[in-house]
């Protein structure tokens, strides 16, 4: 026989191997074992396939017990609980009642065909690229001063070059002295005045 492989659940995939054709059988007459899977902890393994006694999922009155009190609902859903078929049961009346089954839809019944072999596939994310930084490039701005405009008067800046005195020396304008030396400078005198005497 060839395996059966199908994807199941919402947001996350479910794959469920089994065997093509292994259904569970028409229950004719009431039944004293039902397999079932029953909800492990694992998210590896969230299902361990069990060929379990009626009476520890109903009581003969119709009172869930067991297995029937793991009403969570179908893996992946948190708190996932038990995939029980529905089955035929001997009653307290000596007679016969359907159980109606436990997560027995379509999506469990295919889980349950797969003999509880499930495998949980974690959904793939896209992947992140990284876009590097983009540099600016830096800009140097730089001053220009147009040239004046014809006809245009441009104030100069004339520097006078600075006086510098040798010690000893005078600054006297006209005067020039080496160092060391001593000058005298003649007083200067007015020419003598000539006088006319009157004419009588």
């Amino acid at each position: 026989m060839r395996r059966l492989a199908a994807y199941l659940g919402v947001g996350a995939g479910l794959l469920v191997l089994g065997l093509v054709g292994a259904a569970p059988p028409a229950a004719a007459a009431p039944q004293d074992k039902v397999t079932i899977c029953h909800a492990d902890s694992s998210v590896e393994h969230p299902y361990v396939e069990e060929t379990v006694d009626v009476d520890s999922i109903v009581l003969p009155d119709g009172t869930p017990t067991g297995h029937g009190l793991h009403t969570g609902p179908i893996f992946p859903e948190p708190d996932w609980g038990d995939i029980i078929p529905s089955f035929e049961y001997a009653n307290s009346s000596g007679g016969t009642s359907i159980y109606p089954g436990l997560n027995a839809t379509a999506d469990g019944l295919a889980i349950l065909d797969a003999g509880c072999d499930v495998i949980f596939e974690q959904p793939k994310e896209p992947p992140t690229t990284t876009v590097p930084p983009t540099s600016t490039p830096t800009t140097f701005s730089s001053t220009t001063t147009a040239p004046p405009a014809p006809g245009t008067t441009v104030p100069c800046e004339t520097t006078a070059p600075s006086e510098s005195t040798f010690p000893g020396e005078s600054t006297v304008p006209g005067e020039t002295t080496v160092p060391g030396e001593t000058t005298t400078t003649p007083p200067t005198t007015a020419p003598p005045t000539t006088s006319t005497p009157p004419t009588t």
